[in-house]
């Protein structure tokens, strides 16, 4: 009786929405059964077999020129499987330690559009307007010594060839010869990056253009300023570890630039961020503190290093721009 008692009244039990007002209540065993014919509807049944296209039919190779396996419709890229439906791969990336911030299963760190993946293991620019960037910062006669190799990094053959008298080649080039690698990209939305505490955050890539108030910096002779006019977030730099309050979300030096600049003002702040904070990086021993400002209670920077080497590369970069 009492196990009777119980099942009668779960089904008999009143559903009340008591932080309504008005005092309504709905018959539980209705709202259940209301619910079960909603979800008949809405969740779908089995899906349709993948019908699997023999290779008479289509190419086996796929938009990644990678081969399709025409059995289980996966693409083989020489360490691990692709997925293409889900745009995951199949097994954890055999360089998931160098990514610690992203999941060993993407692809291309969730960015297809400006990265590629050539074998399942690294992530390599290919950015043509980054390469551009670069170029812009140093003299047209040292121009072609810089290239890029196969795999989309700086040819470290073809730049050590070369010698010059140009800082912002000479700076270039140490980086180039460092142990550390240093990601150069063009961002339009936002700079992600890995506070002290391990959590992947970002800072937005604002953009104010140029304005009637705008401060121009014809000469170079400012740390912050553009001889565009441009203003906003114009780029930062990022350094593995956590020693910053904002830190590379990897092992590599990251050099943000924000994309909505000018050419001439994505020239310049390179020059900031690459030949100066990086540069530094690279030069003082692998120090990510003594590579950042250092403000004084005036609002002055007491980096004074760090501030001669960032004007001298804007500078440089200004006469370059208008060879």
């Amino acid at each position: 009786m009492i196990k009777n008692k119980v099942q009668v009244s779960v089904v008999d039990t009143i559903l009340k929405l008591s932080h309504i007002e008005s005092s309504v209540e709905y018959p539980l065993f209705s709202y259940l059964r209301s619910m079960k014919n909603i979800m008949q509807h809405i969740v779908p049944r089995k899906q349709p077999q993948r019908k699997v296209q023999s290779s008479s039919e289509v190419s086996v190779h796929t938009f990644s020129a990678k081969e399709r396996d025409t059995e289980t419709g996966y693409s083989y890229f020489g360490s691990r499987y692709y997925n293409s439906d889900l745009s995951i791969w199949l097994s954890v990336d055999p360089q998931a330690s160098k990514y610690p911030s992203l999941s060993p299963y993407v692809y291309c760190a969730n960015n297809p559009i400006k990265l590629v993946d050539p074998n399942g293991e690294e992530v390599y620019p290919v950015g043509e307007d980054e390469y551009m960037m670069i170029l812009n910062t140093l003299p047209e006669k040292d121009r072609a010594y810089v290239q890029l190799d196969k795999n989309g990094f700086i040819d470290k053959d073809l730049i050590n060839s070369h010698q010059s008298e140009s800082s912002n080649y000479n700076g270039l080039l140490a980086m180039v010869n460092d142990n550390v690698t240093y990601d150069v990209i063009l961002a339009d939305t936002e700079f992600p990056y890995m506070d002290q505490e391990g959590v992947l955050k970002s800072q937005p890539a604002t953009y104010q253009g140029v304005w009637q108030y705008s401060i121009y910096d014809k000469e170079g002779s400012t740390t912050n300023q553009l001889s565009t006019g441009e203003g906003g977030n114009l780029g930062v730099t990022l350094f593995p570890g956590r020693d910053c309050p904002a830190n590379s979300p990897d092992n590599n030096v990251k050099i943000y630039v924000n994309k909505q600049l000018s050419p001439a003002g994505r020239a310049e702040s390179f020059s900031h961020e690459g030949f100066g904070h990086a540069l530094l990086y690279c030069l003082n021993g692998h120090n990510a503190v003594n590579a950042g400002h250092i403000f004084g209670s005036m609002g002055s920077d007491l980096n004074t290093k760090l501030k001669s080497m960032i004007i001298s590369a804007k500078k440089e970069t200004i006469k370059n721009m208008h060879q």
